[in-house]
Parts: C-alpha cells; sequence; structure tokens
C-alpha cells in the first residue's frame, strides 16, 4: 500500500503512531516514509522517525486538520 501524505500511520511492529509528512524512494530499495508523532515535549515536537513503508498501517484516527 502507498502511503498517502498527511494521513495517521502506525508502525505494525513498534506502535509509533504520527503523520505521514515525506515519502522516499531509492533505486535500490523499498520506500520509507517520514512519521511526526503528534506529541510535543516541553512544548515542543518530538523528533520523527524514518519507517519502511510496508511496516506502517493506517491508524484508526486517520483524520488530521488540514490547513486551508
Amino acid at each position: 500500500m502507498e502511503v498517502k501524505l498527511g494521513t495517521v500511520v502506525q508502525d505494525g511492529i513498534t506502535g509509533f503512531t504520527g503523520v505521514a509528512m515525506a515519502r522516499t524512494v531509492y533505486y535500490y530499495g523499498v520506500p520509507r516514509v517520514f512519521v511526526e508523532p503528534r506529541v510535543l515535549r516541553n512544548d515542543k515536537p518530538v523528533g520523527g522517525e524514518w519507517i519502511d513503508e510496508g511496516r506502517l498501517i493506517e491508524a484508526e484516527d486517520s483524520s488530521i486538520a488540514r490547513r486551508p
């Protein structure tokens, strides 16, 4: 499944959940998606993770507020 940017996804292995912000495809290798969590620590965003696209599933709460 190709992840649509802006959707909320979850890593099926670790449970890491966040918004799909970027997707990259290399000539040799699997597509990877940058997932940024929707949490703050000390009023600052927590760092995101690059995760293999095949490990991601769409989270149950997949709606996010988008800017017009």
